[in-house]
């Protein structure tokens, strides 16, 4: 069994909140965080909301003036990242393959950035987690913010919540409020 716990902590964050709003931002930056790499689909907003609301484009404001870097970094196709990316005007990377490595070491060279000092923020395990883990990023996962979903995504749901559980379990429940876990 051990073995088996070795092989899912690949897929644990390393840190988890119920939204990108309710991570502390300071926190990352004292920590030498510098870039952020944000996913869109059920991160920032449902994957069938074409546009960033007023809330969302202040979000990215306030990163902008905490003095972040940040890149949008989706496995959604080029239209749909540009439509939402055309009002923030952030770096993007489209059709990214996460969790394959490549488009995380395209993102970092849009914004001369190094994986040391870069956190990527997304809501799946087995595409955002084990993409920032695999590269050398501080990963952080958050609650996905509505139950709709592409159905290639519904399909990872169920073993995420699975591998998630096994994250709970360890000594990282700490960190969440069980009131906070919708995964």
């Amino acid at each position: 069994m051990g073995e088996g716990i070795a092989v899912l902590k690949r897929f644990y964050p390393k840190l988890y909140r119920p939204s990108v709003y309710e991570i502390d931002y300071g926190e990352l930056l004292n920590n030498g965080i510098k870039y952020l790499l944000i996913d869109i689909d059920n991160t920032l907003a449902p994957h069938d909301i074409p546009e960033p609301d007023e809330k969302i484009l202040n979000f990215f404001k306030d990163l902008g003036e905490k003095g972040f870097t940040v890149c949008l970094i989706s496995n959604n196709k080029p239209a749909r990242v540009e439509l939402f990316n055309k009002s923030l005007g952030l770096h993007a990377v489209p059709k990214a393959g996460k969790p394959k490595k490549r488009a995380i070491l395209r993102a970092l060279e849009l914004m001369n950035g190094v994986a040391a000092e870069t956190a990527l923020i997304g809501d799946q395990l087995f595409t955002d987690v084990w993409c920032g883990n695999r590269t050398g990023l501080y990963s952080i996962l958050v609650k996905p913010i509505c139950a709709r979903d592409e159905w290639t995504v519904r399909l990872k749901r169920l073993p995420e919540k699975i591998v998630f559980r096994f994250y709970l379990s360890g000594e990282r429940k700490k960190d969440v409020n069980d009131a906070d876990i919708i995964l």
